[in-house]
């Protein structure tokens, strides 16, 4: 019987060899690795360049513009560090500079404003080892806080409308502590004055000048630190600060001071008249007062933002009338309060306050016997414009 072997197949025996021997090649595996690192360094830098995967204390990069929980946090870290600042929750100018504030205490460079996650950890380090600052470029340690918290460390100098500095934005925070809204942006304006004549008033010191010495300063602290409130007045005792003429409608000038305000030919009617300001000018810098005397109904509208004040008016032409000052922040008055004629109420809100792309005066009139606010489109806006107009 013939002998029969199984003849191995051409293509096994030159595939398997082959196959072997580029599995086992000395260059692959380091080509492999080579790209395996290039993919991981391509998705570190994605996720570094990524403001959403920041994974610092705030989950994102905090910046102008930013609204929320977060940004409060911020603020009222800073205010832990020693910046005074009121916690909005709204990432505006002031924060802006309260971070670079502490950016350039702590030498973070640049001192850009803006929080990524070196200057939040950095930040959150300083406020879980109780470490602040008393002004810039400077820190204090857990064992000088009580020395750096006595009045006279904080504000050492009488303070008066025209002032600037952090001496005078710890005061406006204060000030706001008590319940006296006052802006905190170290701008020592008529409204500041106005809430500093406020507080002397309800504390008793005379005369309620609106300037800031020892006494004062003393009193609202020992106010803060006791947690007391100033109460709701029933009559403000807070002068007059416009110094226009009245004109026949019985109304003064809604916003001081009356040289930052564009010229009529820039306003517009819609609901209400819109008043612009020259350069953007805001808070302390634009002042809205009332123009004639009445109570404080309500604060916060609609598309106006939660701070917009609406004054029942008691004198004047329009007697028993309401009206509104839209895209105000903050309200330098309260719910219920008696304004006179003339007294600052509210600022003229920075940056988007409400429905507005630009800082400006939306002031509006309710028609006779409608609703306090607010009108239809055109329905009493030539009103409000002609009364504004002749004051101009």
């Amino acid at each position: 019987m013939p002998e029969y072997s199984v003849p191995a197949h051409p293509a096994v025996d030159q595939s398997l060899p082959a196959r072997r021997k580029r599995k086992r090649s000395p260059a692959s595996t380091p080509r492999r690795i080579a790209i395996s690192l290039g993919l991981a360094a391509i998705t570190i830098l994605a996720c570094a360049a990524s403001p959403a995967l920041a994974s610092g204390p705030f989950h994102r990069i905090l910046r102008i513009g930013s609204q929320g929980r977060d940004v409060r946090g911020l603020q009222t870290w800073l205010a832990d560090v020693g910046i005074p600042i009121v916690p909005s929750g709204r990432f505006d100018a002031g924060t802006q500079a309260a971070v670079a504030r502490f950016q350039h205490a702590a030498r973070l460079s640049p001192p850009s404003g803006t929080v990524g996650d070196r200057t939040a950890s950095t930040l959150l380090a300083w406020v879980q080892a109780h470490r602040a600052i008393t002004r810039v470029g400077t820190q204090r340690h857990p064992s000088a806080v009580a020395q750096a918290d006595a009045v006279g460390a904080t504000i050492s100098r009488v303070l008066r409308q025209g002032m600037h500095g952090s001496d005078v934005q710890t005061l406006q925070t204060w000030l706001t502590d008590v319940g006296i809204r006052t802006t905190a942006d170290g701008s020592f304006g008529s409204g500041t004055k106005t809430s500093v004549i406020r507080f002397q008033t309800a504390a008793s010191l005379s005369p309620p000048s609106g300037t800031v010495g020892a006494r004062t300063a003393s009193t609202l602290q020992s106010w803060v630190q006791g947690h007391q409130r100033a109460p709701h007045l029933a009559h403000s005792s807070a002068p007059s600060t416009t110094s226009g003429s009245t004109n026949p409608n019985g109304w003064v000038f809604p916003i001081q001071p009356k040289r930052i305000v564009v010229n009529p030919s820039q306003w517009t009617q819609d609901q209400g008249v819109d008043i612009g300001t020259v350069g953007n000018a805001c808070g302390s810098k634009a002042v809205e007062v009332a123009v004639a005397s009445g109570r404080v109904v309500q604060e916060g509208i609609a598309g106006f933002g939660p701070d917009a004040p609406v004054i029942k008016l008691d004198s004047g032409q329009y007697t028993g009338r309401y009206v509104y000052y839209g895209h105000a922040e903050p309200a330098l008055v309260n719910v219920g309060d008696h304004v006179s004629q003339g007294q600052p109420i509210a600022d003229v809100g920075c940056g988007s306050v409400g429905d507005s792309q630009a800082p400006h005066l939306e002031i509006g009139i309710s028609a006779p016997g409608g609703p306090k606010c607010c009108p239809s489109n055109g329905e009493t806006s030539q009103t409000v414009y002609d009364a504004v107009k002749a004051l101009w």
